[in-house]
């Protein structure tokens, strides 16, 4: 791949704690040419460079208001299912009417995508070459490299889920994405598409090392722990259908978060990283807002300030919440909806803005994903069936008090699993997209949709496969094949 010189960040010195929100957003550029004596003398230093790294997963990208990080990149996602509803006249669109502009070659999502992660790898290669030339103990080393594995475990994770079919619904000989373990610039010479196995032992080779070397510790909530890790495992062993080490790493991984109780989800849940469900998120300061462009902008549209206000709800997702359910939040938003504005008939008061700043923390990851994926992972193992549905029922009766237990086994409680999925994390990280992939099953729109954007993309449709962006193929004479269209 002839990738631009990356950028090495270095990350000006603050004090961090346990309890912080601070985000270290302070960086100088330096070419390639400063040497790791001097990048990485002490462990600070060292931080600072990881911080750096976990930052690129918050910068914007392409120009454009819904090209921003990993959290813009999950949202997505969200608006390509069905359960969540876009403005067919406003940003999402395209993402929600599976339009060319997302998948294709020359596509906006696509290339936005394959630019964050592959960004995030070289950054991530760059350091750990540094820290490994790098006087600090042996120690030090192996803690910070261990955290920029798991970034870059879980960035071929993602590729992998979007640029192929779902691990066990594709030959493993497939060509996946390139992997790179080591620096490039300007003048390397790009490599071919690994196979889907060869991307999948190197995402596995960097999150295993990475839980074995971290510990629950950490300076922040937004820095990578052991938990965050073995989370990121749990969710790749679920994409391979490995049932057993799923539910293992989901169990360990929840260990210490608690589920937020009714009156946290239904304020400041959703905003503040110091949730004690939140396993994993990113701080903003009140100077950090964009205006239009920040998240909440697009996703609480019952604020009182101006912003895009494009997260409707469909009315049949709508429906599957009880009336004592803590998660229903389902509001008509007056004056958006209309009779001429059929697909504004819910909004949800899930994400709320932190008044009076017009933004809040970004949610990246829950106590309860982890929890769904340990009951997932149960269900798929005959033995483990009723534990499964029993732990499935804490989740349903802490979140409605009246809830009843369905007594389903089998697909129909697996069925019933990946419903809650959707109930508890609409909006977060692109779920009900992600499962029915995996599971390979088709995306069938029903409800209050706009009708240009109800249609049924069918199970192994090329669709669900974006494609390589065409700039890799301008720039790396060595990759050979594109996905379809």
């Amino acid at each position: 791949m002839k990738m631009k010189k990356i950028l090495i960040f270095i990350v000006g010195a603050v004090l961090l704690n346990s309890c912080s929100n601070e985000w270290l957003d302070v960086a100088e550029p330096h070419d390639g040419s400063v040497t790791p004596n001097v990048l990485y003398v002490n462990e600070q230093s060292i931080t600072n460079a990881v911080v750096g790294s976990i930052d690129i997963l918050r910068e914007y990208y392409h120009d454009r208001h819904v090209t921003v990080g990993l959290r813009y990149y999950n949202l997505g996602f969200d608006f390509m299912g069905n359960d969540v509803i876009s403005n067919p006249g406003q940003w999402w669109t395209y993402e929600s009417s599976w339009h060319p502009l997302i998948t294709s070659t020359t596509g906006y999502q696509t290339s936005y995508h394959w630019t964050m992660f592959y960004k995030v790898i070289n950054d991530v290669n760059t350091k750990i070459a540094g820290i490994e030339e790098s006087k600090v103990s042996d120690d030090i080393k192996t803690k910070y490299i261990a955290e920029l594995r798991a970034i870059r475990g879980l960035s071929y994770f993602s590729l992998a889920r979007e640029y192929q079919f779902s691990y066990a619904h594709i030959e493993k000989t497939a060509p996946c994405v390139p992997i790179y373990t080591t620096p490039t610039t300007s003048e390397t010479k790009g490599n071919d598409r690994a196979s889907v196995q060869e991307v999948y032992t190197q995402i596995l080779s960097d999150l295993d090392f990475a839980v074995s070397n971290l510990t629950a510790s950490r300076a922040a909530k937004f820095r990578i722990n052991k938990n965050v890790a073995q989370a990121w495992r749990a969710n790749v062993h679920l994409e391979m259908q490995s049932w057993a080490l799923a539910e293992a790493d989901a169990n360990a991984a929840r260990q210490g978060f608690t589920l937020m109780d009714k009156t946290t989800y239904q304020t400041t849940g959703f905003h503040n990283i110091g949730t004690g469900e939140w396993m994993w998120g990113f701080p903003f300061q009140p100077d950090q807002a964009w205006g239009y462009a920040s998240l909440f902008s697009h996703i609480d549209i019952f604020r009182p300030q101006n912003g895009y206000k494009n997260f409707f709800i469909n009315e049949n997702f709508v429906a599957l919440f009880s009336a004592t359910d803590m998660r229903n939040v389902f509001v008509t938003p007056t004056p958006i909806y209309t009779t001429a504005r059929p697909w504004a008939k819910y909004g949800a008061r899930k994400f709320q803005d932190r008044q009076p700043d017009a933004d809040g923390d970004w949610v990246m990851m829950r106590a309860s994903e982890m929890l769904l994926v340990e009951a997932e992972a149960m269900a798929q193992q005959p033995a483990k069936v009723a534990q499964a549905a029993a732990l499935l029922f804490s989740l349903q009766s802490h979140r409605d008090p009246n809830a009843v237990a369905s007594g389903n086994t089998g697909s129909a409680l697996i069925d019933e699993i990946l419903v809650e999925r959707r109930k508890e994390l609409y909006g977060e990280i692109g779920t009900e997209w992600f499962d029915l992939k995996r599971y390979n099953r088709p995306m069938v729109r029903t409800g209050n949709h706009a009708l240009s954007h109800k249609f049924t993309v069918p199970a192994g449709d090329k669709r669900w496969v974006f494609q390589i962006p065409q700039t890799e193929f301008d720039r790396n004479p060595n990759i050979t094949s594109q996905n379809p269209r």
